[in-house]
C-alpha cells in the first residue's frame, strides 16, 4: 500500500437549458464528472530488459530466504478521470 494513500472521490455535474418553439421545444445539455485519486495498482517489480529489479529475498531474510519473486502489486491513489459530454435534444 502506497504510505500517501489519500481517498477516492468523484464530482459530477450537469446543465440543461430548454426552450419552448411554438410547435417545438429544444433541449440541450452539458454533463462532466471528474474522479480524483482513484485506486490503481502497479507492478513494482516488472522486468526491465527481461530482469526483474527484486528477483528473490534476500538469503538473511526470516521468512523463505532466497525464494524467487514474481509481481509485486502496488495499490495507491494516483489515478484520474475527467468525462465530458454535450447533449443535443
Amino acid at each position: 500500500m502506497d504510505q500517501d494513500f489519500d481517498n477516492a472521490y468523484v464530482q459530477s455535474w450537469n446543465l440543461n437549458l430548454q426552450h419552448q418553439f411554438t410547435p417545438f421545444a429544444l433541449l440541450v445539455g452539458y454533463v462532466g464528472s471528474k474522479g480524483t485519486r482513484l485506486i490503481t495498482r502497479r507492478n513494482i517489480n516488472q522486468p526491465a530488459n527481461g530482469v526483474r529489479p527484486y528477483p528473490a529475498l534476500s538469503s538473511s531474510s526470516p521468512i523463505l530466504p532466497g525464494t524467487a519473486l514474481a509481481n509485486i502489486t502496488q495499490v495507491e491513489s494516483s489515478g484520474n478521470s475527467s468525462c465530458l459530454s454535450f447533449q443535443p435534444g
